[in-house]
């Protein structure tokens, strides 16, 4: 984590028009929402310390035009590692991850043509599984980078600490993810 962003609002819509904002605004992730009580609500978001500002920022102003909702608004650029426990506290209400739907296409029906069965010959041990296929250029370019250092943490022939992943661009991540997928 790079920095820390806080928004603080009265109220679930306030909360929700800050949180819309700053995902469209800047490259951030966002962690939290927990409702404190009384109607407050707070959205904590992480990212580069610039986008985090600057989506701090756009999210407060889209509050202030709402009307009089905005509480408070706080960025703690390069927070200590002993936070994080903190936003992972279970009562915090976390906002669910997007789980992304795999498309699986129909094959056509065709009628009137009787199948056998085709026994299937057992794997030998000694035989190699099937390669993994690997990922295109045009397939991370949209991705975030959040996404993307998510898939080079499932990469077992990635020898990539968390600190160097976390300081690398979107560029280097996808570099590193092709020429992965290259060596095998």
């Amino acid at each position: 984590m790079q920095a820390l962003g806080l928004i603080e609002t009265n109220g679930l819509i306030a909360a929700i028009e800050s949180s819309d904002v700053m995902l469209k605004t800047a490259e951030v992730d966002l962690v939290s929402r927990e409702f404190v009580g009384g109607g407050l609500v707070t959205v904590s978001v992480v990212g580069d310390v610039g986008a985090v500002k600057t989506a701090v920022d756009a999210g407060a102003s889209a509050v202030e035009q709402l009307g009089d909702f905005l509480v408070s608004k706080h960025v703690i650029a390069r927070p200590d590692p002993e936070i994080e426990p903190l936003l992972d506290d279970p009562k915090t209400k976390k906002v669910p991850e997007e789980v992304a739907e795999e498309v699986v296409e129909a094959e056509p029906v065709v009628e009137g043509v009787e199948e056998t069965p085709v026994p299937e010959a057992p794997l030998a041990a000694d035989e190699p599984k099937a390669k993994p296929i690997g990922f295109k250029p045009e397939e991370l370019e949209p991705k975030r980078i959040a996404e993307l250092r998510k898939i080079v943490k499932t990469k077992t022939n990635l020898n990539i600490s968390d600190a160097d992943l976390q300081k690398m661009s979107k560029k280097q991540i996808i570099t590193e993810i092709l020429n992965s997928d290259k060596e095998g």
